[in-house]
């Protein structure tokens, strides 16, 4: 999968100090729990 510079750009818009990238509420563990709920979902689809 290829992500675009653009969208790269756009997710590290409001980056000011690594806990925004990898903290609690950082950008990776949303984008880890996005992932999870997705794959949970196509589960249960079946």
């Amino acid at each position: 999968m290829t992500v675009s510079n653009e969208l790269i750009d756009s997710l590290l818009a409001n980056y000011k100090k690594p806990e925004d990238l990898i903290g609690e509420y950082g950008i990776l563990k949303q984008q880890a729990v996005r992932r999870c709920i997705v794959q949970v979902a196509q589960m249960l689809r079946g």
